[in-house]
This record gives C-alpha cells, structure tokens and sequence, in this order.
C-alpha cells in the first residue's frame, strides 16, 4: 500500500497533537514512548517499515531528541513523520 496524500496529512495532524503535549513539563517522555510507537504503527498499516535503515536512523534520532529533557519544544515527531513519509514516496516512485 501507499501512503497517500489525505493519509500523510492525518499523520502530520498526529505528529502535530503529540508534539504539543510534548510541551507539557513532566510528560515528555510519555509522549515520546506513545508517540513513537503509535506513528509507528500507522506507517506500518501502510507497508513502511520504520526499522529499514535511513526509517530507523530517522526515527531513533526523533526519539533521542524527544526523550531528552529540555529539547521537547522542538517540533521532532511532526520532522520525523514528514521525513518518513518523504522516503517512502522516495521508495515507491
């Protein structure tokens, strides 16, 4: 399957909501875990495999960044989403 437009625009809008409750104090790496694994799960409904290199080395930076304190203003999961989905219709085109 391929991700589609009207699907890659739900996932910025996931990515989004979880990058502003990554602002809230103390709940950063909570919502780093669920974000992760959630936006994970919705690539992989669609046949991306997150852990296939350039994916993985892509999703792990984002994850490091959004676990560390201090660093959780910066909008990581909403840059991750939009370089996954970038690879992938790199991939499929």
């Amino acid at each position: 399957m391929r991700i589609t437009k009207r699907y890659a625009m739900g996932l910025m809008a996931v990515a989004a909501f979880f990058d502003l409750l990554s602002l809230i104090p103390g709940f950063n790496v909570v919502t780093a875990i669920v974000g992760q694994l959630l936006l994970a799960g919705l690539f992989r409904l669609k046949g991306v495999n997150v852990f296939r290199y350039k994916q993985a080395v892509t999703y792990a930076i984002a994850t490091l960044v959004e676990i560390y304190p201090g660093s959780s203003f910066l909008p990581f999961f909403l840059v991750e989403t939009l370089a996954l989905i970038s690879l992938s219709w790199a991939r499929r085109a």
